[in-house]
Formats: C-alpha cells, structure tokens, sequence
C-alpha cells in the first residue's frame, strides 16, 4: 500500500482543516467533517470531549484556536535523511517528546516533518495498532529508552485506532487496553525487565488470532466501526515490537511469519493488509542478525516485515512496515526479493 493524499468530501464546501499549524491565535472555528490527525485538533469545546485517551498527561491536539494559548515555533531543526534519491521526513524520539511535552503544557509545536508526513494520514487510519514490549531481563540496559519509545508511539497513534491500542508484555500473557497516555506508562513500569522471554509465543499469541479472521466477516467491526472495517476479513493491523533481538537460541520465528504471509495470499489480502515494525534496542550482533532476517532474508512474496533502530527515525518506526517509501530494504541484500 503505498500512501498518498487523501480526498475529503467537504473539501468544496468549507475550507481546509489540513493546515492546523499556520493557523494564528484566535482564528474562527471551522466545520471539521472528520477525526483529527497527528498535529490537529476538531473544533470541539474540549478535545478530552471527544477522545477520552486524552488526559492531563495527553494533551496532543492543536490548541491553537484559544487565543490566549501562544504559538511556538518548535527549536528542533528539520532533519531528513535520503531514500530512493528522494529525502524523507526525519524525527528522533527526544525531538517528538519535546513537542508532546510542549502540548502537555498548552503550547503548540510542530513536529519535525510533519508538513510531509501529514499526506500519510490514510496509512495509520483506521488500523489497529498494538504494542509489544520485550520486558526480558536482557532488555534492562535500554529499559529506560523503551519507555520514551513507547510513551511516544502510543501518543502518536491512539487518534488512528478505532477501538484503541493494545499493549503487551513478553513476560505476561495480558492484553492490556490502556484508555490515557498515563496508563500506557503506568503497565509499562509494572512490568520490569525480567527472566528470559519466550518471544516466539507472545508473538504466536497476537498474531494467530488474527490470523484466524482472514475470510470472516466481521459484523460487530462493521456495526461500530463501519469507516475503517472491511466487509471481509480484519481491519489493517500494525504491531510495534520493541526489543534487542536477544532471544533464546531455538527463536527466530521465521515459521510464523511465512505462515502469516502464507494465510494473507490464501484469503487474498493486500499487501501491508498487516505490518509488522521491530524497533530494535542495543547493538547485539545476534539480535541484529536475527532481525534483519526476518525483514529481508525470507524471500516472501509480501512484505510484512520492517526493522529499524531505537534510535533512528520515529516516522520510520510508524511506516516502515506499512510504505514502501519509508522500508529501505532495498540497501540490504535479501533472498529472492527483487527491489527497485
């Protein structure tokens, strides 16, 4: 799936809602026929009305129509880096935690990149979107780093998920529904780094079930969220997998993501129908290896798989699995694969 501009019916009837951020201080109100994206806020009295995600600690919405609210030009320098001949939005973790922190406190900053990433906003909506945090003890010297990671993307796509992000734990066999940026940090701190994780069954256990959907229709899906589920199979999934890679010997999960590439052809679904993001913490060259096989090494027909590190480009860990643009598989020798 490749992203692209989005039409808005009522684009010719009311002017654009896309422009959030050259908006001023105390600009009229303007009819909003559809959910915000990252970086925009409807005009409603009180964003918390309309998202109860949002919370004290989660206030990620433009809040620019209240003149008494100041406008900052965010201090962070627009980086890019190059892919396919062509630069690409870049954003780190710090630089996209200031912003937030800046909105926490009523001020509006914008997100580096955010004037080319805001076009992308029909890839992220509508999906479901779940987070799986590697919490085994060979995570602990990148924990505090994983926090970051995870505060951040869940604050960025909780506004794409129609029914809510989910959160899982290597170490736990939950699946926790946090409803505010507040409780996505509070079940993270709950889970320390501990023991050694059996990745391959955490993974299996969010995958299959979802697998399980392929063909079926979903009636209560169409019934509360007929925008964004299909008439057949499940709504477009994007799972971040947060980990260093450092697994036990016997894991590599190459079985189960044949498999799914192997269900996703079967029922005839689209390509990026389901992306998968490793954000990769650390430098082993076990865990690098095992990663980048599974992104590249496999030699499958779909492309379900993107790695990037913990350190790179936020925008990347969002649409690396799911744009073909943002995934870089192309630098990297694969098996079988022919790229541009």
């Amino acid at each position: 799936m490749r992203a692209g501009s989005r039409n808005n019916p009522a684009s010719s009837h009311h002017p654009s809602t896309s422009g959030i951020a050259n908006e001023l201080p105390g600009t009229p109100q303007r009819p909003f026929s559809r959910p915000p994206m990252i970086g925009e806020v409807s005009q409603l009295t009180d964003p918390r009305d309309s998202n109860p995600y949002v919370d004290d600690q989660m206030t990620g919405f433009d809040l620019s129509h209240n003149p008494d609210v100041p406008i900052v030009e965010s201090p962070i320098p627009y980086e890019s880096s190059v892919q396919n001949g062509r630069p690409h939005p870049y954003m780190s973790v710090e630089d996209g935690l200031r912003v937030k922190r800046d909105r926490d406190k009523g001020k509006y900053s914008k997100y580096p990149g955010w004037d080319d990433i805001q076009t992308m906003d029909s890839t992220l909506r509508g999906r479901d979107h779940a987070l799986l945090i590697d919490n085994a003890a060979s995570m602990s010297p990148h924990y505090e780093k994983a926090r970051k990671v995870t505060e951040l993307l869940s604050f960025l796509t909780k506004p794409y998920d129609p029914n809510g992000l989910d959160l899982y734990f290597t170490t736990d066999v939950k699946k926790y529904k946090p409803t505010s940026n507040k409780k996505v940090l509070r079940y993270f701190d709950e889970h320390p780094p501990k023991g050694m994780a059996d990745m391959r069954a955490r993974f299996a256990s969010i995958i299959e079930p979802y697998q399980a959907q392929f063909g079926k229709k979903d009636w209560a899906g169409r019934l509360f969220h007929r925008n964004s589920t299909p008439s057949k199979g499940p709504r477009q999934f994007s799972l971040y997998v947060l980990t260093d890679g450092v697994w036990d010997p016997e894991c590599t999960l190459i079985t189960e993501v044949k498999a799914l590439v192997a269900a996703l052809q079967k029922a005839g679904m689209a390509n990026k129908h389901i992306g998968i993001q490793f954000i990769r913490f650390g430098n082993s060259p076990e865990g690098k290896r095992r990663l980048e096989t599974l992104d590249s090494g496999l030699g499958l027909e779909l492309d379900v798989i993107d790695t990037t590190p913990a350190d790179g480009n936020v925008w990347k860990m969002l649409l690396g699995a799911v744009n073909d643009w943002f995934d870089d598989d192309h630098k990297r020798p694969s098996s079988g694969r022919n790229h541009p």
